[in-house]
């Protein structure tokens, strides 16, 4: 469930379909987003977030949504049932995401955990997936790959941030549901 421009958007689990309700809604009718002809290499609809950049005009909020094959779209708009109010601003590739907790605002951003490591997702969007040094998880991609294929499948994965003491916290179950370990970084030095 994701709230955007006054809208309530959900993920219907296992499938390329979000569902939208009217303006200022909790309930009623939902109206269908398929994404089988945006996201090519299948997969099923991982998560929905915000995004919001400062342009040169203003602020510009985005509809980001992220498949489970690392496909992401990414819309701007109010009104997804009108083409002259919605619009797809473009499409790329990031690794797979981790978990169905994989996003975390970070900032005006968006921190993505994938199978490469943790993102920006302005920073996915500028460079290819084999720059790996623009992970905000870079010093420690060995230990997060190693974590990812032992791992990988657990439910628990998550990024957090936690303000009053400047650290981005990456929980990783390390068994499903008993034991857990966390990667911790300082998000003013990036230790």
């Amino acid at each position: 469930i994701n709230s955007f421009k006054n809208r309530v958007f959900l993920i219907q689990k296992n499938t390329l379909k979000a569902w939208y309700l009217p303006v200022s809604s909790i309930a009623g009718a939902a109206s269908a987003l398929d994404f089988s002809d945006i996201f090519s290499l299948g997969g099923y609809l991982v998560t929905m977030t915000n995004w919001t950049l400062d342009s040169s005009v203003g602020i510009d909020d985005y509809a980001v949504f992220i498949s489970s094959e690392g496909e992401v779209a990414i819309y701007q708009g109010t009104d997804p049932s009108s083409s002259t109010t919605w619009a797809l601003k473009g499409t790329f590739r990031i690794g797979r995401p981790i978990g169905k907790r994989c996003v975390v605002k970070a900032g005006a951003d968006v921190l993505i955990l994938t199978t490469d490591g943790a993102f920006p997702l302005s920073k996915s969007l500028l460079t290819d997936r084999s720059q790996s040094q623009v992970a905000v998880t870079d010093k420690i991609t060995k230990l997060i790959t190693q974590d990812i294929a032992s791992y990988g499948t657990n439910f628990g994965w998550q990024p957090i941030i936690f303000p009053t003491g400047n650290k981005l916290i990456i929980n990783v179950p390390s068994s499903e549901g008993l034991t857990s370990h966390q990667y911790v970084m300082n998000t003013i030095t990036g230790a």
